[in-house]
């Protein structure tokens, strides 16, 4: 698998009181209070702004929609966890971090020489790419965005990243 841009820790500006959604499904949807929060779901949330008036992620208990938010993920299970979009995920339009290192027994390179990084959540568009011709695996039209720890699979182009005004 190849994996997505790694940003160190360091060079991750997330503010305290920045909203935080957590992914705990490898499903495909927008429905809202039905146990659980997808991947959609949660750039559609950070896109809007807030909590799309959806129980679970209220339950999650965000924080405020704003500048540098976050999207984590908690998958229950062990080993990878492959989302498979049934269509283009939304574009990013706010700034976020999307970090595949927050699901759990995830870990991000710490080796000097070599790689040594454990990739637990992949993106595969099979199920999108199929005569669609080139597509990106996320569309990011915001600035200040960075996703790590991600593998995206099976699709032409792993990401189309726009220029935002001002970048």
């Amino acid at each position: 698998m190849a994996s997505a841009h790694v940003v160190p820790d360091d060079d991750c500006d997330v503010n305290v009181g920045a909203a935080t959604i957590t992914v705990t499904t490898i499903a495909d949807d927008l429905t809202p209070n039905d146990g659980s929060v997808s991947l959609r779901e949660a750039i559609t949330a950070i896109n809007a702004g807030n909590n799309l008036g959806d129980p679970d992620i209220i339950a999650q208990a965000p924080g405020t929609f704003g500048t540098n938010d976050r999207i984590n993920f908690n998958i229950p299970g062990t080993g990878v966890h492959t989302i498979t979009p049934g269509t283009l995920l939304p574009t990013i339009s706010k700034s976020v971090l999307i970090d595949g290192y927050t699901q759990p027994g995830a870990m991000a390179n710490t080796l000097a020489s070599g790689d040594n990084a454990v990739i637990l959540i992949d993106i595969n568009g099979a199920t999108v790419e199929a005569g669609q011709g080139l597509l990106p695996g996320l569309t990011i039209a915001a600035s200040n965005c960075a996703v790590r720890g991600v593998a995206i699979n099976t699709l032409t182009n792993r990401f189309l990243s726009l220029p935002a005004a001002g970048m």
